[in-house]
C-alpha cells in the first residue's frame, strides 16, 4: 500500500514546483539590483549549464563552466557563491514548507496516516497483538535523548537563522486560505523583501564565536522552539494511543513518562578543546538553568 503522505506528496508535486520557481524568480530579481546584471548572468550560465551536464554528460561544456569559474575575480565569484547557496536555502524552506502542508492534508481527512507517525506506529502495535500493559511497559522503557553538540560550531548566524525563519513563516501564510483581496499581491512582496534582506545580511560573523557563544546559540534553540513542541509531541503520543486502544477490554489508560529528555555537550565537552575549562563548564550549567 502507497504511503498516504507520499502519494499526496506526488499528486502536488506541481505546486511545489511552482513555489521554488517563484523563489528563484525573486532571487534572481534581487541579485540583479543588488549585484549587477553581470552577476545575475554569471549565476544563470552556471545553472543552466550544469542542469544541461546532469541531464547530459559533456566533457566539453564542463570544460568551459570550469574555465568561467576560473577567471572570475573574489570579488565576482563571492556573490556568484552566495547566490546558489541562497537558492538552495530558499529551495529547503520551500520543500519544508510544502511537506507540512501535505502532512496537515493528510491528517485533516481522518484517514491512515503516514508511516512513521505516532499513529500509524502505534496502530500497528495494537494490530501485532501488543496489549496494553505491554505498552505501558515499553513505554516506561523508552528514553530518546537528542544531544546538542558543540562540534560543528553553528556555522549560520542567529540573524540568517532569524530570517530564515521569517521566510519560512510568511510562505506558511502565503499558503493560509485567503483574507483579504490582495492575499497573494501581499505575501509576494513581503517574501520578496524577506529574500533582500536574507541577501543583504552578511553570512560571516565579524568576530570568532567563543565558547560561550556556542552556549547561548545552543539555548536560543529551546526558547524558539522547544518548548513549544515538546509538550505538542506528548499531546499527539497520548491521542494516538487513545484512538488505537480505546475499544480494548484491558485499556484502562495510559501513564506516559519523561521518555522524551535533552542533553548537551556544549560547554562541556573534554575532547581536547582548550577552550573549555572548569569555569565555563559551570557557567553553562548555570545558563542552562535560568533557561
Amino acid at each position: 500500500m502507497t504511503d498516504p503522505f507520499v502519494a499526496a506528496c506526488i499528486k502536488n508535486d506541481k505546486q511545489l514546483r511552482s513555489r521554488v520557481k517563484l523563489f528563484g524568480r525573486m532571487l534572481g530579481e534581487v541579485i540583479e539590483s543588488q549585484s549587477g546584471r553581470d552577476i545575475l548572468l554569471s549565476v544563470e550560465r552556471l545553472r543552466k549549464g550544469f542542469i544541461k551536464l546532469r541531464k547530459e554528460p559533456d566533457a566539453y561544456r564542463l570544460a568551459r563552466l570550469k574555465k568561467l569559474i576560473s577567471k572570475m575575480s573574489p570579488d565576482a565569484a563571492r556573490p556568484v557563491i552566495r547566490a546558489f547557496s541562497t537558492y538552495f536555502q530558499l529551495v529547503n524552506i520551500a520543500e519544508e514548507s510544502f511537506q507540512h502542508r501535505q502532512r496537515r492534508k493528510v491528517a485533516s481527512k481522518g484517514g491512515t496516516l503516514w508511516q512513521g507517525s505516532f499513529a500509524d506506529t502505534i496502530q500497528g502495535l495494537r494490530d501485532q497483538g501488543v496489549s496494553p500493559d505491554e505498552l505501558q511497559d515499553l513505554l516506561d522503557d523508552v528514553r530518546y535523548m537528542p544531544v546538542f553538540t558543540a562540534h560543528p560550531t553553528e556555522s549560520r548566524r542567529r540573524s540568517i537563522l532569524l530570517q530564515l525563519r521569517r521566510i519560512f513563516e510568511t510562505n506558511e501564510s502565503f499558503d493560509a486560505p485567503s483574507m483579504t483581496l490582495d492575499h497573494d499581491s501581499a505575501h509576494k512582496d513581503r517574501l520578496k523583501t524577506l529574500v533582500q534582506t536574507l541577501w543583504k545580511t552578511n553570512e560571516v560573523r565579524p568576530d570568532k564565536p567563543d565558547v560561550r557563544h556556542e552556549v547561548r546559540m545552543g539555548l536560543h534553540y529551546f526558547n524558539e522552539s522547544l518548548f513549544a513542541a515538546v509538550p505538542e509531541v506528548y499531546r499527539r503520543l497520548e491521542k494516538a494511543i487513545h484512538r488505537a486502544y480505546q475499544d480494548h477490554p484491558e485499556y484502562n489508560g495510559f501513564q506516559l513518562s519523561a521518555l522524551l529528555r535533552f542533553g548537551s555537550w556544549i560547554g562541556g565537552d573534554r575532547d581536547g578543546n582548550p577552550n573549555v575549562t572548569a569555569e565555563i563548564t559551570r557557567e553553562a550549567i548555570y545558563q542552562q538553568q535560568l533557561t
